[in-house]
C-alpha cells in the first residue's frame, strides 16, 4: 500500500524487495517513487543483510534491512534534495549511548542521528535540533524530519519538537545507514522504510503518514483467526461422482466441512379419481415424484484450503445438464452405501467474512428412490441341463403358467423401503416367453408375457424394464420390442419389501439348456 500523501521524491520499503534470498547481502534497494533513486553498495563487506523469513529478524512480521554498526551502508551519489524537504523513516537502534546515523553527509550537513547523549534523536544541519522527549532506547520508532530553516521540526512517534537546524540540503551524495565521511556513525539495527518529500509537509500530513507507518510496522498484526470447525452435520461419508471425477462433500484436510446433508423426501404424485360428494375420499395417491436434496458446506481458511476455491470444486456437478450421482453412507454401525442420481437446481457461496465461505448446494432427484449400489441378480431356467435355480418352499399353492411342469426358480427379495421392480433379461432361444413372479405374504402373482410367435433367438436377449415398462432387444435403445409384449395379459411385477418374497420362473416354447431369465435390481430406500 502506498503512503497516504502523494508527491514523494523517493521511497524505499523493505517489504517490496524481491529476488533476494533470506539472510542474503543486499547490493541494491529500488526506489518505489518511479524516479529511479536506487540505493546500492558494490562492496560485499559493506552490504547490509536482508531478512524476509528469519523470525527473529523480522519487524512486526515483515521483512527488514539490517545494518551491522561497523561497515554496512548504501548510497546514491546523485540524489540531492534542497530545503525545504520532509523525510520519514522507520528504524531501530540496537545499542544506546552510541551515536548512529540513519543518513547524513558530514557533521555540518543534513544528518539524522540516534541515541545522542542529550536525547534519542539529533538532527545536525549546522545547528543541533534535539528531541529529548524520550530517553535513548533500542525500540522501533517512526521519525519525521521537516528541514525548512527556521520552520524545521522533528517528530518521534508523533511527538513534535521545533528548531532551526540550518539550510543544508539533503544528499550530495545521499548515504543511507551511515554518515558519508569515512563513512562513520554506521547504523546498528534494522531500517524498514524511508519516504522523502521535496516540500515541507503540513502537521496533518505528517500525522497521517506517521499513522500509516505506525500501523504497518509497530502495531502487531492480529493473528489470522482459526475458525472453530463446525460440528459435522454430514453423514459419515458423502461424495459426488460424474464420470471419472469425484468430489467429497466434506474434506477436513482441505479445510471444508459438510454441516448439513438433507436427503429430502419424494413428493407424492397425486393420482385421483373424481370426487363424488366429499373431498379426499377417493384420493388414490400411490406414486412418488422427485425429491429435493441439499447440502450446506462451510469452508474455513486453514488446513491447506483456499476458501475462495472450495465452491468451484463443486461447479461441474451443479451444471443443469449434468447428472452426477450422490453417494452417502449413514453415520451408524453397519450402514450401507446409498445413491441418488441428481440434477443441480441451486448453487450459492455467500461470503461470510475474510476467513470463511458458506456454500449451499441443492439438487433435484427425478428418480426419488435412493439405491443401494449393489446390483442383485436372480436367475431361473426353463429346465433341462441349463442350471440349478433355487427352489423356494412356498406356504401357499404354487401357481405355474399353463402347460409348464416344475420349472427351475429363483427367489427375489429386498430389504428396502419400496417395491422391487426388476429388469428382466430373457435369454433365447424361446418362443412366446412368459415370465412369472409369484409373491408370498401377501400372496399374489404377476406375469410379463410376450405375444405368441415372437422368437428370441439363441445368442440374443431382451431387456424388459418393469419400472419403465420398456423392452429392448439386446438392450439396444435402437431396437425397441415393446410391441411384442402382450399387454392384455401382462401385469407388471412389483415385489414388496421383506418379509414378502417373489419366486421367479419362465416358460415358453423352443427352449434349450441355455434358455433363462435373469432378474436384475438394486434395493431402493426412502432414507
Amino acid at each position: 500500500m502506498a503512503p497516504p500523501v502523494a508527491g514523494y521524491t523517493a521511497w524505499w520499503d523493505a517489504t517490496a524487495i524481491s529476488g533476494v534470498a533470506d539472510a542474503a547481502k543486499l547490493s541494491s534497494w529500488s526506489d518505489l517513487s518511479g524516479h529511479g533513486w536506487t540505493l546500492s553498495q558494490v562492496i560485499g563487506a559493506n552490504q547490509p543483510t536482508f531478512y524476509k523469513t528469519t523470525a527473529g529478524q523480522l519487524i512486526n512480521g515483515l521483512p527488514a534491512v539490517w545494518f551491522d554498526g561497523a561497515a554496512t551502508y548504501m548510497s546514491n551519489s546523485s540524489l540531492t534534495v534542497a530545503q525545504p524537504y520532509t523525510l520519514l523513516v522507520v528504524a531501530r537502534s540496537s545499542d544506546t549511548g552510541t551515536s548512529r546515523a540513519v543518513y547524513g553527509n558530514s557533521t555540518q550537513n543534513a544528518m539524522l542521528q540516534s541515541n545522542y547523549p542529550a536525547g534519542i534523536w539529533v538532527i545536525y544541519n549546522g545547528t543541533a535540533l534535539v528531541n529529548s522527549t524520550t530517553p535513548a532506547d533500542t525500540s522501533l520508532h517512526v521519525f519525521a524530519h521537516v528541514a525548512n530553516s527556521s520552520a524545521s521540526a522533528i517528530w518521534v512517534d508523533g511527538t513534535k519538537t521545533a528548531g532551526n537546524p540550518g539550510t543544508a540540503a539533503l544528499g550530495g551524495p545521499f548515504v543511507f545507514g551511515a554518515r558519508s565521511d569515512s563513512p562513520s556513525l554506521v547504523w546498528n539495527g534494522p531500517i524498514c522504510e524511508m519516504i522523502i518529500y521535496p516540500s515541507p509537509l503540513s502537521d496533518a500530513d505528517i500525522n497521517s503518514t506517521t499513522t500509516y507507518l505506525t500501523n504497518k510496522w509497530l502495531v502487531p498484526t492480529p493473528p489470522t483467526p482459526t475458525p472453530t470447525p463446525p460440528a459435522t452435520g454430514c453423514v459419515r461419508s458423502a461424495w459426488l461422482t460424474l464420470g471419472s471425477s469425484t468430489v467429497q462433500l466434506e474434506d477436513t484436510t482441505k479445510g471444508y466441512f459438510c454441516t448439513q446433508l438433507d436427503l429430502g423426501y419424494p413428493a407424492p404424485r397425486e393420482v385421483m379419481s373424481s370426487r363424488p360428494d366429499q373431498d379426499g375420499v377417493d384420493d388414490r395417491t400411490q406414486y412418488m415424484g422427485a425429491r429435493v436434496v441439499s447440502a450446506n458446506i462451510t469452508a474455513l481458511q486453514g488446513a491447506g484450503a483456499r476458501v475462495d476455491d472450495v465452491a468451484d470444486n463443486f461447479a461441474r456437478y451443479m451444471v443443469p445438464s449434468a447428472r452426477p450421482v450422490l453417494h452417502w453412507i449413514l453415520d451408524r454401525p453397519g450402514a450401507p452405501e446409498r445413491t441418488l442420481t441428481v440434477r443441480g437446481t441451486g448453487y450459492s457461496w455467500p461470503v461470510a467474512g475474510p476467513y470463511q465461505r458458506d456454500i449451499q448446494l441443492q439438487w433435484m432427484a427425478a428418480d426419488p428412490i435412493a439405491r443401494d449400489p449393489t446390483v442383485n441378480t436372480a436367475t431361473a431356467w426353463t429346465g433341462g441341463a441349463g442350471g440349478a435355480g433355487r427352489a423356494y418352499p412356498l406356504t401357499f399353492p404354487r401357481v405355474y403358467p399353463a402347460g409348464t411342469t416344475s420349472p427351475n426358480s429363483a427367489v427375489l427379495s429386498t430389504p428396502g423401503d419400496v417395491a422391487l421392480r426388476p429388469l428382466l433379461r430373457v435369454y433365447g432361444p424361446i418362443t412366446a416367453a412368459n415370465i412369472q413372479i409369484a409373491q408370498s405374504n401377501p400372496n399374489t402373482a404377476w406375469n410379463v408375457r410376450f405375444v405368441g410367435g415372437y422368437v428370441i433367438d439363441a445368442g440374443h436377449y431382451v431387456d424388459v424394464d418393469c419400472a419403465q415398462k420398456s423392452a429392448l432387444r439386446d438392450g439396444d435403445p435402437a431396437q425397441p420390442v415393446i410391441s411384442k409384449i402382450d399387454w392384455t395379459s401382462t401385469t407388471w411385477p412389483a415385489v414388496a419389501p421383506l418379509p414378502a418374497t417373489g419366486l421367479l420362473s419362465m416358460s415358453g416354447g423352443g427352449t434349450s439348456a441355455l434358455t433363462q431369465v435373469q432378474a436384475i435390481w438394486q434395493d431402493g430406500y426412502l432414507s
